[in-house]
């Protein structure tokens, strides 16, 4: 994860987000006496809230976990996803 200090990010805000966006990656913005804040690609943020929905429920997160397994075990199956 890429650390930048908010001066710097301030002189090239542009580039910096165009980076986040194409790479995908979480970019750590430092401040002095202030706790450091995080910009990453919306697509991320909606990936971990669902992640954490799905680990709240303790059916969904049994269900996961089980699935996982199967993965680990070789018993996957490859679909192809359609977009609406």
């Amino acid at each position: 994860m890429k650390r930048i200090g908010i001066m710097a990010f301030r002189e090239a805000l542009d580039i910096h987000l165009d980076r986040v966006e194409t790479e995908g990656s979480e970019l750590v913005i430092t401040r002095r006496g202030c706790p450091d804040l995080v910009i990453l690609p919306r697509s991320e943020l909606e990936g971990l809230k669902t992640t954490r929905r799905i680990l709240e429920s303790p059916v969904d997160a049994e269900r996961l976990r089980r699935s996982i397994a199967e993965l680990d075990a070789g018993l996957g199956q490859q679909h192809d996803v359609i977009e609406p």
